[in-house]
């Protein structure tokens, strides 16, 4: 069932795209803008599915997202259908605590070229072009500054914040996983009343490499330059307006349901 021209068709790419960092680089920037991050199956009761089959009739040909599960496992089997040495990882993400979240508790995707790259499509706020492992200086991208460092084969994704501070994201071995791996956690995350994904539909985007708007249904933050706007929604036509505007007319019928 997995056809890579209808893949790249989705994210709005065409060509034949070999193993180099600069398709590399296309392809994770054009997935981020094309397929958004959602949680709507979630709070319809869906049961989910990791079936790399079913995530490709969800995502590329009902033209719809999912959430970060869904969204590395299906782009890390494009990866390889294209001939790119790509791996799932188990990323453990990191609270503004300081406390480490459990296994399996993020995919990432590790690709292999002449350096080592940390892939993210599944994401609602992090760099919008993989990250060079190898690379433990800073890495700019945009209004954006990451860092990635590396003790005893654990590797930390860091970003630099307003004040300048290095704050670490999450954390990972490269230790090839396998998309079944991730039941039992996506599970919790699908179902507990627990989870923030059964709270509030969850919808975010990158409308370019310089602009990402977030949308649940009280409000709406558009981070564009570095410059982060919130506004309180006034009612849930108003939810409805901006989810049409941004992210496509058919999750209002999602909605709807």
């Amino acid at each position: 069932m997995f056809n890579i021209d209808l893949y790249l068709k989705r994210i709005k790419l065409a060509g034949i795209l070999t193993p180099t960092i600069e398709n590399l680089e296309r392809l994770h920037l054009a997935h981020l803008i094309n397929v958004p991050y959602e949680n709507f199956d979630i709070l319809s009761g869906i049961p989910f599915n990791l079936d790399e089959s079913s995530l490709f009739q969800k995502i590329v040909l009902n033209h719809r997202g999912g959430y970060c599960y869904e969204l590395n496992i299906l782009f890390a089997k494009l990866l390889s259908e294209l001939g790119f040495q790509a791996n799932l990882l188990s990323a453990s993400i990191i609270g503004e605590d300081g406390a480490s979240g459990p296994e399996f508790d993020h995919p990432i995707i590790l690709v292999t070229l002449h350096k080592r790259f940390l892939a993210d499509v599944g994401n609602a706020k992090w760099f919008h072009l993989p990250i060079c492992l190898d690379d433990l200086d800073y890495q700019v991208q945009g209004n954006n500054t990451y860092r990635i460092e590396n003790k005893d084969d654990v590797f930390t994704l860091l970003q630099r914040n307003a004040n300048g501070f290095d704050m670490p994201q999450y954390e990972f071995s490269l230790k090839p996983r396998m998309g079944m791996e991730f039941s039992e956690i996506c599970q919790f995350k699908w179902t507990s009343s627990e989870s923030k994904f059964t709270k509030d539909y969850i919808c975010s985007r990158l409308i370019s490499p310089q602009t990402r708007v977030m949308l649940n249904s009280k409000k709406i933050i558009t981070v564009e330059n570095g410059q982060r706007r919130e506004q309180i929604l006034n009612d849930t036509k108003h939810f409805s307006i901006l989810l049409s505007h941004y992210f496509g007319k058919e999750y209002i019928d999602l909605l709807k349901n």
